[in-house]
């Protein structure tokens, strides 16, 4: 998405320079003399490059003036309006990106409870199990010491 944008911010530059070159092109020409002038007066033609006060007036100068701003006035648009929607598919992308993350995140957690949760839960029953083992030996050596202390206390009434 961000390289795309780039690619064709970096096309617009290249549009917007080659047109700056090619319209300076054109006003370099027209604003040098005709280089036949001389001949063109001495021999009373007129050259359709030169230019003549007929042609560059005021009025049609600004006209060209008004038209060129206009047209770079929707370039100029059209660029911010590219911008600005860049800039939100950005903003779009990031927080999309920092709830994915979020997301991700909070189930790595959850999951890792689980697994603690689990390990716990085996722990305890594992040691369940060793009490349980330890409380029937300890009943088996008590009733082994009472069976001895029994039969002792029978050798010593005898």
């Amino acid at each position: 998405m961000k390289t795309a944008h780039l690619e064709e911010v970096s096309l617009l530059k290249k549009r917007i320079k080659y047109l700056r070159i090619t319209a300076t092109i054109p006003q370099n020409a027209t604003s040098q003399t005709d280089p036949f002038i001389t001949d063109s007066e001495s021999s009373g033609l007129i050259s359709r490059f030169s230019q003549t006060e007929e042609i560059f007036n005021s009025k049609t100068a600004r006209e060209k003036l008004r038209l060129d701003d206009s047209k770079m006035a929707e370039l100029i648009l059209e660029m911010e309006t590219e911008k600005l929607n860049a800039q939100n598919d950005y903003k779009f992308a990031v927080v999309q990106i920092e709830t994915r993350m979020k997301m991700e995140k909070a189930n790595e957690i959850r999951r890792l409870k689980e697994e603690n949760l689990k390990e716990v839960e085996d722990l305890s029953r594992a040691h369940y199990q060793q009490m349980v083992a330890f409380e029937e030996e300890n009943e088996k050596t008590k009733m082994k010491l009472n069976e001895q202390s029994s039969q002792q206390k029978v050798k010593v009434n005898f």
